[in-house]
């Protein structure tokens, strides 16, 4: 049984700072005694919905949330290392292909590490830390040999 990797589509999310509100499209319409409404969605679907059932009337005006046009945060810049966080939603055959494990103690123990490491960056983060990435480095094996060619690691040292 093989995989073939790829991160899923990450569901949006809004970015630090904005102000949209708690959806991702708004509407903005007059109700009938002529005041300005605001009505705001988690999906177009939604939005559309209401922009029908008013038929015209009120002058609806329709706004996207900028944050839907944002990349998508991924930690895992170069193809030998996997984002800690997308690995963890994986399932566990799938996972194990990802990181070249063979062994169910050594998928325990990883995901044990990863689980307490996102829990903290996202703890730290959401006191108004530093957000810091989370990469997982594959093993290097046959089927992924090809990720690895090229660069060249080097130990830095510690400034001291």
């Amino acid at each position: 049984m093989s995989f073939v990797s790829g991160a899923p589509r990450r569901a949006p999310a809004h970015q630090p700072g904005c102000r949209f509100g708690d959806g991702f499209y708004k509407v903005v319409y007059d109700d009938h005694l002529g005041q300005r409404r605001v009505r705001v969605f988690e999906t177009q679907t939604s939005a559309d919905l209401l922009v029908k059932i008013l038929a015209g009337r009120g002058n609806p005006r329709c706004y996207r949330d900028a944050c839907l046009d944002a990349p998508a945060t991924n930690d895992a810049a170069t193809p030998d290392v996997v984002d800690g966080e997308w690995w963890l939603g994986l399932p566990r055959a799938q996972a194990m292909e990802e990181l070249g494990l063979t062994k169910e103690a050594d998928y325990i123990r990883v995901q044990k590490e990863v689980e307490d490491l996102v829990y903290a960056r996202g703890n730290r983060e959401s006191q108004g830390g530093v957000r810091v990435p989370i990469v997982i480095r594959r093993k290097k094996t046959r089927r992924n040999a090809h990720l690895f060619v090229g660069g060249r690691v080097r130990n830095i040292r510690p400034a001291s």
